[in-house]
C-alpha cells in the first residue's frame, strides 16, 4: 500500500472516531447553601483540601 494511501485511510479513521460522543461516567457533587443564594462547592485541588469555592452561574440575576 502507498503512504499517500495510508495517510487518507488513517485521515478517514481519525474523523470517523472524532465524531463520536465523548463517554461520560456518572458522577455525584455536593453542595451547599449559604446565605440563601450563594451555591458552595467543596473542591480538591491535587492532594490539598477541601475547599469552599462558590459557583457562579452566570446568571445576571438572583430570583430573590
Amino acid at each position: 500500500m502507498s503512504p499517500i494511501r495510508r495517510l487518507s485511510r488513517i485521515f478517514l479513521l481519525l474523523i470517523c472516531v472524532s465524531g463520536l460522543p465523548a463517554v461520560a461516567t456518572p458522577a455525584t457533587i455536593r453542595f451547599k447553601i449559604a446565605k440563601d443564594f450563594l451555591i458552595v462547592v467543596a473542591v480538591t485541588i491535587n492532594v490539598s483540601g477541601p475547599y469552599d469555592f462558590v459557583l457562579d452561574t452566570g446568571s445576571n440575576n438572583t430570583p430573590c
